[in-house]
């Protein structure tokens, strides 16, 4: 089947621009000029993502996308602006939006966010699939995060930290120190996750872990609505987090590898021998 996209753009050059670039690339796309349109097409067609921008009339783009996922709540979203907003951000963030462009940009850089997005899900069963075949307490861990039916609760919080802090980050409005921090904080948590995974898992310690991933999650949306700087806590050394920060930005790893960056800190590259592709993401990710 072939994947279809929506664009909301309200210039309609612009939205015209996009439409036919993605339908010459093998996509079937629609153009929307307000979200209100784009719900009227939503509710006749069926579409895997949608391309928004933010600023228009009526119903700005974050706000029609959270309208869209009452019709569709498996859409995907894109999210497109001229305007460094932080409330949009924030907003963007909070409702888990797949990622973020900032205009101008290039025609190719849409077209790879839109393969990153599209291809999240063959992602999740790879890396399972590649974890699943080595071994060590640490990647047997790992294979959770990939795990289609593993219990919602814990899990989905972890993961809407991780989506959320790769949008924060190429929404551009959460810097590196900032960044640096929250992430030292992930690391922390994801410590205490995988030993909770190795213990007798009691529900427990799972709400009180859910707990700490969704505060962290709400500092994190008010560090993008804000713009301020995270003060205190601790922070890796900078030459060694400035690669994964650069990374996000340039849109060169993915969300999901970027939940594996915890994990692939701490295992010993002679374990990823059998692995070439998990032993590079290491050294792409940590040196």
């Amino acid at each position: 089947m072939v994947y279809s996209i929506l664009v909301v753009e309200d210039d309609p050059n612009m939205q015209q621009l996009i439409v036919e670039f993605l339908e010459e690339e093998g996509f079937h796309a629609r153009g929307a000029g307000s979200s209100e349109e784009a719900l009227k097409l939503a509710g006749r067609f069926d579409f895997d993502l949608v391309v928004t921008d933010v600023r228009m009339a009526g119903v700005d783009g974050v706000d029609g996308f959270v309208l869209l996922k009452k019709l569709r709540p498996e859409l995907k979203c894109i999210v497109i602006t001229g305007y460094a907003d932080e409330t949009a951000t924030a907003r963007a963030v909070q409702i888990q939006v797949d990622d973020y462009l900032y205009k101008p940009f290039k025609l190719d850089d849409l077209l790879e966010a839109v393969d990153r997005v599209r291809n999240s899900g063959t992602r999740v069963v790879h890396y399972y699939e590649l974890l699943e075949k080595l071994p060590g307490k640490l990647l047997s861990a790992a294979r959770r995060l990939f795990q289609r039916d593993k219990p919602a609760a814990l899990d989905e919080v972890r993961l809407r930290v991780f989506k959320g802090y790769y949008v924060a980050i190429r929404s551009n409005l959460v810097s590196v120190n900032s960044a640096n921090g929250v992430f030292v904080r992930l690391l922390d948590l994801d410590q205490e996750y995988r030993e909770y995974l190795s213990s007798s898992q009691d529900a427990s310690e799972a709400q009180t872990l859910q707990g700490q991933y969704d505060e962290l999650f709400q500092f994190l949306t008010a560090l993008a609505r804000s713009k301020a700087q995270m003060l205190g806590g601790e922070r890796l050394p900078a030459a060694e987090f400035r690669p994964i920060y650069n990374a996000v930005q340039k849109g060169t790893i993915t969300s999901e590898q970027l939940q594996l960056a915890p994990t692939l800190k701490l295992v010993n590259p002679e374990e990823l021998v059998s692995s070439p592709e998990l032993r590079e993401l290491r050294e792409k990710l940590w040196g």
